[in-house]
């Protein structure tokens, strides 16, 4: 596994943004800015300072200018921890959670460059933490080392409960804000439901939702293993599961198909952005597309 001490994984997130940024005409996140709007007649009582006296000098008219003004962004990235998302297809390649703590490092470097407040939400032991959501230098430099400590822990010997969380979110972020979701969704068919009620629920508080549902291509979508029997290991309750690969290969593959369409329309009809990712592509090609997929949206 990959191990690098906060400072390390801030610069593998600039050295993941630059260059996306260079080109763009507009922040990809919504940035603080004040920009020009309109001219309106000045009425007795408006400030002096808003006059346009370049207009008065050719119409001998008061004028002030109008501006329209964006506030800060405030954003929270919400990382899953549950165990299925310590899955890697091969011993070298990156877990999903690992996957998501990169491209959460990266969106926080761009974050912190436009003075954003932010917040991690994750969960640790059977605790569900949620970090302040700030925008100083030591705040962020703490999200980075929560962060690392995240990417190098692969030990999960708790259960997560990813709709509760999702549902004590929404409750606890009191300011309209961006939730970013990094999960891969997988949780037990009874649940689905409840999970996506739980993405409605930030919804309907008036959130800006974006869901990353991170899956594995070559294994978990296309189901490419040896023509053989095999054990599969629930790594949620470490039960093991006997099959025959040839015989079933088929049918999951139409399973999680109709899963990941069923997240995608649900996604649709709530109004929520959705983002299929796979880990074989690299992180620095998602996030490209991200920004530039964000960037129309302006």
């Amino acid at each position: 596994m990959l191990a690098f001490p906060p400072s390390q994984l801030e610069f593998v997130a600039k050295q993941l943004v630059e260059g996306f940024l260079i080109g763009l005409n507009k922040s990809p996140f919504h940035g603080f800015s004040v920009e020009f709007a309109e001219h309106r007649s000045y009425n007795i009582g408006d400030s002096l300072k808003h006059i346009d006296w370049k207009v008065y000098g050719k119409t001998e008219k008061l004028y002030s200018r109008k501006y329209d003004e964006e506030t800060n962004l405030r954003c929270c990235l919400l990382i899953d921890s549950s165990s299925s998302m310590n899955f890697k297809a091969q011993p070298e390649a990156l877990s999903k959670k690992q996957f998501a703590c990169l491209l959460s490092g990266a969106m926080l470097y761009i974050l912190r460059n436009q003075l954003d407040a932010t917040a991690l939400a994750y969960q640790e032991t059977q605790n569900a933490i949620l970090t302040p959501c700030k925008s100083s230098s030591s705040h962020y430099n703490f999200l980075y080392t929560t962060l690392t400590k995240l990417y190098e822990d692969y030990s999960n010997a708790f259960s997560v409960d990813l709709t509760t969380q999702l549902n004590e979110l929404a409750e606890r972020m009191h300011k309209r804000s961006l939730i970013i979701v990094f999960s891969d969704c997988l949780e037990e068919s009874a649940k689905e439901a409840a999970f996506l009620d739980a993405l409605c629920h930030l919804k309907f508080k008036g959130h800006e939702v974006l869901l990353f549902q991170l899956l594995e291509s070559d294994k978990e979508i296309n189901f490419r293993f040896d023509n053989k029997p095999t054990a599969f290991e629930d790594m949620e309750n470490g039960s093991l599961l006997y099959a025959d690969v040839p015989q079933i290969k088929e049918e999951y593959r139409i399973g999680i198909q109709e899963f990941v369409n069923a997240i995608r329309l649900a996604c649709l009809e709530a109004q929520i952005s959705y983002e299929l990712i796979d880990l074989q592509t690299p992180v620095q090609e998602v996030l490209q597309q991200f920004l530039l997929k964000r960037q129309k949206m302006q």
